[in-house]
């Protein structure tokens, strides 16, 4: 069986656990990487054994023998790499979320169509052992009928200090809703195969960020809090 080269554009902590992933898909081979950092770049050579490194990931899209690319960087650069990916004929795998705009998403989208390649966000929580036990017993009946989830994901890691692009508002989007509620709410829509909103109420908390008490004194305007209610049709 032939393998899919793999591209993987973005070697931080995120990129390197792609890497390791796909070292275990017997079908797969990592064949280059790409990152504006060289260390990051040679610690991915030396880690994971990979010949070909770039700085500019259109270098890495123009191999013919990378078929599919991982895009495992910030947030508000997912939708210009994607598109340019879908471009060169690379199918794509992109960290969630997808996008930090709806019209980035949709962009991504309709590039991929476009393409005739495959486009697939890393929502991983899918493919859990307890997710896919839990899906086999709601879709046999045995649960009955699911008209209402409740699901929330908290993690207490402080308040930030003084970062990059996960605590820029323009560069991550919309902070914890972003970074881990889609792991939950992709679940649990998953879950109940229940992808129609007839009505959304959200809200939005920025308290512990802007008040200036995390690491250094510096502040965030990033949102430490958000929550929503939604009513789906059928």
């Amino acid at each position: 069986m032939d393998k899919v080269g793999i591209g993987v554009i973005g070697c931080g902590a995120i990129g390197r656990i792609h890497m390791e992933r796909f070292q275990k898909v017997p079908n797969a081979q990592v064949v280059a990487v790409a990152d504006v950092d060289q260390a990051a770049l040679d610690r991915a050579k030396a880690e994971y054994g990979v010949s070909k490194a770039y700085q500019d990931y259109g270098d890495l899209l123009a191999r013919k023998d990378v078929d599919a690319v991982s895009v495992c960087l910030p947030n508000f650069l997912h939708c210009p790499v994607t598109v340019d990916a879908f471009e060169a004929g690379k199918h794509v795998l992109c960290e969630k979320p997808t996008a930090t705009h709806t019209d980035e998403a949709i962009r991504m989208i309709e590039a991929g169509e476009k393409a005739g390649r495959k486009l697939m966000i890393g929502l991983c929580q899918r493919f859990n052992g307890s997710s896919q036990v839990l899906k086999a017993h709601i879709e046999s009946g045995e649960l009955g009928e699911i008209y209402y989830a409740k699901c929330g994901y908290l993690r207490r890691s402080g308040i930030p200090g003084m970062g990059g692009w996960f605590t820029t508002q323009a560069q991550s989007g919309a902070g914890p809703i972003y970074d881990i509620g889609v792991h939950a709410l992709d679940l649990t829509l998953w879950l109940m195969d229940n992808f129609d909103p007839e009505s959304v109420l959200a809200m939005s908390y920025a308290k512990f960020g802007p008040s200036g008490k995390g690491s250094g004194g510096w502040a965030t305007p990033v949102p430490d809090l958000r929550g929503g209610t939604r009513e789906f049709r059928g």
